[in-house]
């Protein structure tokens, strides 16, 4: 029957919880509030102590009673809290707990029984008898209003710590994980950048000053902007401009590139580099040494949400998927899922000799 109960009981605080901690447990359990609320507690239960004895018993009395009272409530509450809870409780030694506190509190009803009658303290009705289980009942109550109190803010306590702790964990290794896939983009760029610097070079073109003065530009955002969290629309605009000028810097024919933009000043913030894997997908594998070749881009941006899009033309049978492996759409994809996990939208179409990306991201209001 008792592990029955304490079943039901932990179950209301199962770990890990279905949702998250509320904003204000987690202010009101943190370490300081929570001697403060402890402070406030013991003054409460000090005040009340002292109200219902001054009804029935003179000062001289009553103010011994209360010093006792209170004591042993406090040894009892906090014996609970830091020893019998965590040691057994929460070990899911629930009979060995209910056994435990059960002794501890009959040992200190018998001590304030004791107490009582040792040092002469009056009885509130003078014809029971101190040992008695009235006077017993009457002791009890408010250790069992302890015992309930001290159990249930410990367990709220340590579900409140464990989530805190659970959900700062799973934040670090987001950014272990996000950290870990930008590492995979800025040598997989500057690789293809450096090869085609080194044919400018190799050949003294006079595009290889131009060249190298973009890619610094571009290797200074990857550096710097591209660890933040968040850049402006702008930066990432800027970036990407960037980036179709040093393709077309390098190309001897001229195909069709346009980049179409729409967006409100200043715009929402955005995770950095996250078009740039679809705009070299397209450079890399659209038919642009064709001078009837043609790449389209846009971004549309508005408060609710920013959209992506980009089209290129593809060779008869021809597929864009990097058979190297490496970065690729997979990257793309599981940055996705972690920066805008059920708040976006990818489509990639391949038909009538065109290759087409849509991405939509619904930004949090």
């Amino acid at each position: 029957m008792l592990p029955r109960v304490a079943g039901l009981i932990q179950s209301f605080f199962r770990w890990p919880p279905r949702a998250p901690v509320p904003a204000y447990l987690s202010v009101v359990f943190s370490r300081r509030n929570q001697w403060l609320l402890h402070l406030v507690f013991w003054l409460s239960e000090f005040s009340l102590i002292v109200y219902a004895f001054s009804q029935v018993l003179p000062f001289e009395l009553f103010i011994d009673r209360v010093g006792i009272s209170t004591l042993l409530h406090l040894v009892f509450a906090y014996a609970n809290w830091f020893y019998f809870v965590p040691r057994f409780f929460l070990a899911h030694r629930y009979g060995l707990y209910f056994v435990a506190t059960l002794l501890w509190l009959a040992t200190l009803v018998f001590v304030r029984a004791y107490l009582d009658n040792w040092l002469g303290l009056g009885r509130l009705f003078a014809n029971v008898p101190l040992f008695s289980f009235f006077h017993f009942g009457m002791v009890t109550f408010p250790f069992l209003i302890m015992w309930t109190v001290s159990s249930l803010g410990k367990l709220l306590d340590e579900w409140v710590k464990k989530v805190y702790l659970e959900s700062k964990l799973k934040n670090s290794q987001l950014e272990a994980e996000l950290r870990w896939l930008k590492m995979q983009i800025n040598p997989h760029f500057l690789f293809n950048a450096l090869n085609n610097l080194y044919t400018l070079v190799y050949l003294k073109s006079d595009q290889a000053a131009p060249t190298l003065l973009k890619l610094s530009g571009m290797l200074r955002y990857m550096l710097h902007e591209g660890e933040a969290a968040k850049v402006t629309i702008h930066q990432e605009i800027a970036y990407i401009q960037d980036y179709i000028d040093l393709q077309q810097l390098k190309m001897e024919e001229r195909p069709s590139i346009s980049f179409q933009v729409d967006h409100p000043a200043p715009g929402p913030l955005i995770e950095p580099m996250l078009f740039i894997n679809f705009i070299e997908n397209s450079f890399k594998h659209g038919n642009l040494d064709d001078p009837r070749g043609w790449v389209k881009l846009g971004l549309r941006v508005r408060p609710e949400k920013v959209e992506f899009w980009i089209e290129n033309s593809i060779l008869p049978g021809q597929t864009t998927k990097d058979k190297r492996g490496g970065i690729g759409l997979e990257n793309v994809r599981q940055r996705l899922a972690l920066l805008y996990p059920n708040r976006h939208l990818l489509q990639i179409i391949s038909q009538d000799n065109v290759y087409k990306v849509r991405l939509t991201l619904l930004m949090q209001p």
